[in-house]
């Protein structure tokens, strides 16, 4: 170890004297070429790291996206599935011990005031949502009063027995000549949920 130090310092000391025998033009391009190479050596070993810096601070912002994306997601999430529940909750304590046609001629008497003449007809059930059978029915009629009108779209959908309206459809008809009042003829889509019973 002793040896080692003794050649350092004599390979320092030959190099202290070489360098002070250097004109002042050589020092100069030696403390050039050493600054030169320290910045060389500064820069290379500075690259890597920056790059990793950078890399990293690019994964840091994708994850960032990522957990804001997530976080919107699961909380859209979330109300979808209590909005779902409050609907199948609406629709689980709704039970037709009459038949939904016999129901929604009961509302066009009792709260549309239409006894006759109206057109109420059941189409072909269709899956819905894989869980549920949607059964459309369209009625049609025509009626001078708007009030009576507004109760019956009421009770059809925020009544006790809530079914789903679909389409609307209003337009105003040739007027009565004895009474002298336009009617609206009115065509509307509804349809009923029932949960199919699982199989297993």
């Amino acid at each position: 170890m002793r040896i080692e130090k003794d050649r350092l310092n004599l390979w320092l000391e030959a190099a202290r004297q070489y360098y002070l025998k250097l004109s002042q033009r050589e020092k100069l391009l030696i403390i050039s070429f050493f600054t030169l190479a320290v910045i060389i050596l500064i820069q290379q070993a500075y690259l890597p790291v920056q790059s990793a810096f950078a890399r990293q601070k690019v994964e840091l912002e994708r994850i960032e996206r990522d957990a804001e994306t997530i976080t919107f997601l699961l909380d859209r999430h979330l109300r979808l599935m209590i909005r779902k529940e409050e609907i199948e909750s609406s629709y689980r304590e709704v039970e037709m011990k009459e038949g939904v046609l016999s129901y929604l001629e009961t509302l066009i008497r009792d709260k549309g005031g239409i006894e006759s003449g109206y057109q109420l007809r059941d189409n072909q059930p269709r899956d819905f949502a894989g869980q549920y059978e949607q059964t459309p029915f369209t009625i049609r009629f025509s009626t001078t009063s708007l009030p009576r009108l507004v109760d019956l779209l009421t009770e059809i959908v925020h009544g006790p027995r809530p079914l789903i309206l679909t389409r609307l459809d209003m337009r105003r008809g040739s007027r009565i000549a004895t009474s002298g009042a336009q009617p609206l003829n009115v065509e509307i889509d509804v349809s009923s949920l029932r949960r199919i019973e699982s199989s297993e």
